[in-house]
């Protein structure tokens, strides 16, 4: 499969494509296992440089900003450490002291 094939297919449909080289490697490697010998030995190799192909300009098209129908994927926010949250509390307790200090001398001048 060369590459200009590849970039003149639609994200979904290039996807789509390598699950079907993916399952015909997987069967490869089946054949591999069973110490049988395969039909064409480098068969293997051309299927893994197929996949890495897609891949890759499946990449370039994400990059050039090429939307997919697929959700984008957002990480879960992580928690914070105990001792951050300890330091931010303690941050903030002396921030409104501050206030209040200020805030009383601001009723003393008065």
């Amino acid at each position: 499969m060369k590459a200009s094939e590849i970039r003149g297919m639609a994200l979904n449909e290039a996807e789509e494509k390598m699950n079907a080289l993916k399952a015909e490697l997987a069967k490869e490697r089946a054949v591999l296992a069973s110490g049988t010998k395969p039909e064409n030995p480098g068969k293997t190799r051309a299927l893994r440089r197929n996949i890495a192909r897609i891949l890759t300009i499946m990449g370039e098209k994400k990059k050039a900003g090429e939307k997919t129908a697929e959700k984008k994927i957002v990480p879960a926010k992580k928690p914070e450490k105990k001792s951050e949250a300890k330091k931010e509390k303690i941050v903030q307790k002396k921030e409104v002291e501050k206030k209040i200090k200020k805030n009383e001398k601001i009723s003393k001048k008065k």
